[in-house]
């Protein structure tokens, strides 16, 4: 299957999940294909940002008279289009004025919007598989804001709680380059103790890009969760808050907390895994810093050396 036809495929399970009917998605279905094609014509000539301010106005005049799903189904559609045109899927050149305008319309749309419901939301993650998660789309930053307006994990039953949780899962893999594990942890921070079944997916966890970042979280999770998901949560939080040339009383309160939760022998199984693996401080296939890793990196240093610091007599 093509992307194209897989990409149909989804927005029209989308649709369907919304109520919509046929006629409904097709003109939002129609609009998205024309801006597409501008965006393939990859015309660099005078005209190219008048071309899409006027389709863009097409849309403005068709917004007041969408229903309110209808509504939904363009932001999903928006968000998707608008990620997946960061990512070069539809021309490997971008003009600034499309992203510009598409954004403002992602924020109109916004505007217009009620609230998700819990199966509306998870519909939402559940089409949104397929986006290249491109960082500079700000993808995750349109669905926390859903998510906080839809009040979803307060409201959620168990069940779609944990389909959100997976498919949020699932798109955090996804990403090309992780620049923060910021997305990441705020996931972590709506996993209960009692999701089993996300726990067993954590366990498991990997990353497309295989980052050496994501290659310790595979190893915490799979090695050390057994006894407790918060404290492998509160491990990561720990490692990750790594700021300065000298450790500072956030670190040194993170610190205190992971103490009480690990023991001394764990918690140097833990930092001689990071010390030991340094080269995973730079992404082999893009040769990048990761960031990331240098925070657990430096962590981990900071806490050989307070282990080996004689106390003061």
């Amino acid at each position: 299957m093509s992307f194209h036809q897989s990409e149909q495929k989804q927005a029209a399970s989308y649709a369907k999940s919304l109520l919509l009917q046929q006629s409904e998605s097709a003109v939002i279905d129609q609009w998205l294909e024309s801006w597409v094609v501008l965006v393939r014509k990859n015309n660099s000539k005078d005209n190219q940002p008048e071309l899409f301010l006027i389709h863009t106005q097409s849309l403005h005049v068709m917004l007041d008279s969408l229903s309110s799903n209808s509504l939904k189904y363009l932001l999903g559609r928006l968000i998707k289009v608008y990620d997946l045109t960061w990512s070069g899927t539809f021309s490997p050149i971008v003009f600034d004025s499309s992203l510009s305008l598409m954004t403002e319309l992602i924020d109109e749309t916004f505007s217009l919007i009620q609230l998700f419901t819990p199966s509306e939301f998870t519909s939402l993650l559940a089409y949104l598989q397929g986006a290249s998660i491109n960082p500079n789309s700000g993808i995750f930053s349109y669905i926390w804001k859903i998510e906080k307006n839809s009040r979803f994990f307060r409201s959620a039953d168990f069940f779609l709680r944990n389909k959100a949780l997976h498919y949020l899962l699932h798109l955090n893999a996804e990403s090309g380059y992780h620049h923060t594990i910021k997305d990441f942890k705020k996931i972590l921070n709506f996993i209960k103790e009692d999701n089993t079944d996300i726990l067993n997916t954590l366990r498991h966890y990997k990353v497309k890009n295989h980052q050496g970042c994501y290659q310790f979280i595979h190893y915490l999770f799979s090695e050390f969760m057994e006894t407790g998901f918060n404290r492998t949560k509160q491990c990561i939080l720990w490692l990750d808050n790594a700021a300065g040339r000298t450790p500072k009383k956030p670190w040194m309160d993170k610190l205190s907390t992971i103490q009480q939760e690990f023991t001394e022998d764990e918690l140097r199984k833990i930092t001689q895994w990071i010390l030991t693996n340094e080269q995973l401080k730079r992404e082999s296939a893009t040769g990048w810093s990761d960031q990331i890793y240098a925070r657990f990196y430096k962590s981990s240093e900071w806490y050989g050396q307070m282990k080996k610091a004689k106390p003061v007599q």
